[in-house]
């Protein structure tokens, strides 16, 4: 029984989950949506649809037709993934070895569906392949975030314990005490103009998707862990919790910290909206998920405080959509309130799914239209930042359960 929905509301979600689903099933759909989104996006680098990519492509289409089968139990769905799993692997390389764009994103899905199909074999090829150039990128000196590096990684080699382990060695001597986050600050010479006149000399990032709340996270889903890397955890997370900047509705987590021009960090930067991919959701759960694993109930409380934060600062919120939108942040609640019990959480998350509901438009192309910084709307069916991830997050939510995917954006 679904406790946090009523009978109502719960029909009501399982309607447009199914039918979002069922748009991105028809082939002629689909094909528009990605027509429509190369065409109104203003980023389209890293929009452009890539069957392998989890973000924008067959692979996190997958991931949301086993969702949405696993929740009401339609095997039509199932098939439906199966078919966009085998369309991803038709573009399966090493070239890219990226969580949400590449192999690893792929790899990933293909090991939580197999409950939907037996993919075995090709599971045991990738675990033999893949863990390998992964090391290799990293020995490289890979970005350490989770969308394209080490904390990306850490989330999806469960299976492969040597190859994590590795990561983790790696990932803790970013974080060591006596690195001071040195190899994390991004110089201005690595920003787009735009981001320069934010931060001149350059800044550390604080988000969960590109910065140090996504390694922190990272290492706290892997415990146990080495004493070395619970010093660097240790060591990162009280940093993070002394760059709260406290507001008129609680205490928020800046965007970035500001560098000097020695390269020193120098003070806070910008606040966010309250998003999964950069703002107090993301960063709160990190914080949250460390401090069980330090045993530190004042980091589970400074959790617990942004997270409200969030919660009161919902309006700024203009996108459905999961990376910086109302599912993401829904997603988030949703993980607390689980964890909690908390009545007002659980109030929170049955007001962010009407909230969510209110976006939807039966009329429009794939049901929902992603906001973009910036404002343009933009019919998406990818599932970082469109369709595909509003409907595995309300398969989710009516099903009541905790799936394994939250592990891929950091949540458990």
């Amino acid at each position: 029984m679904n406790q946090l929905l009523d009978a109502k509301l719960a029909a009501e979600v399982e309607t447009v989950a199914r039918d979002l689903t069922d748009r991105l099933a028809d082939d002629t759909v689909l094909a528009a949506g990605i027509g429509a989104c190369a065409r109104q996006t203003r980023f389209h680098r890293e929009f452009a649809w890539r069957d392998l990519s989890l973000a924008q492509g067959s692979t996190g289409q997958a991931l949301a037709f086993f969702t949405v089968a696993d929740a009401f139990n339609v095997p039509a769905y199932a098939e439906k993934g199966h078919r966009a799993l085998r369309t991803a692997a038709s573009s399966l390389s090493l070239h890219d070895v990226t969580l949400f764009g590449g192999a690893s994103g792929f790899s990933a899905v293909a090991a939580l569906s197999a409950g939907q199909g037996n993919y075995r074999r090709l599971r045991q090829q990738l675990d033999t392949i893949l863990p390998p150039a992964i090391l290799a990128r990293a020995a490289a000196g890979a970005d350490f975030d989770l969308v394209n590096g080490l904390a990306g990684w850490i989330a999806t080699l469960h299976d492969s314990e040597r190859a994590r382990d590795d990561i983790i060695v790696r990932a803790t001597e970013l974080l060591a005490p006596a690195a001071k986050l040195r190899q994390l600050r991004i110089p201005a010479s690595r920003l787009e103009e735009q981001q320069r006149v934010l931060a001149p000399h350059g800044y550390l990032d604080c988000g969960l998707s590109h910065g140090l709340p996504g390694l922190v996270a990272a290492l706290a889903i892997s415990a146990p862990l080495s004493d070395a890397a619970l010093e660097a955890l240790g060591y990162a997370t009280d940093w993070l919790a002394r760059q709260i900047v406290e507001t008129t509705h609680g205490p928020s987590w800046p965007r970035f910290v500001l560098l000097d021009e020695n390269g020193d960090l120098a003070g806070p930067g910008t606040l966010n909206r309250p998003g999964w991919c950069y703002g107090d959701p993301g960063v709160a759960r990190a914080m949250w998920l460390a401090g069980t694993v330090l045993d530190r109930a004042d980091y589970r409380d400074l959790a617990m405080k942004s997270l409200s934060t969030a919660l009161a600062n919902v309006d700024q919120l203009t996108s459905p959509t999961f990376c910086h939108g109302l599912a993401g942040l829904l997603m988030t609640t949703f993980v607390f309130a689980s964890d909690t019990g908390q009545p007002a959480l659980v109030t929170a998350t049955a007001d962010l799914v009407r909230r969510l509901l209110r976006h939807y438009d039966p009329n429009s192309l794939l049901g929902f239209r992603d906001h973009e910084v910036g404002g343009d709307a933009v019919d998406n069916p990818g599932w970082l930042c469109g369709t595909a991830g509003i409907a595995t997050v309300l398969a989710t939510i009516c099903a009541y359960d905790r799936p394994q995917w939250t592990r891929l954006v950091l949540l458990d």
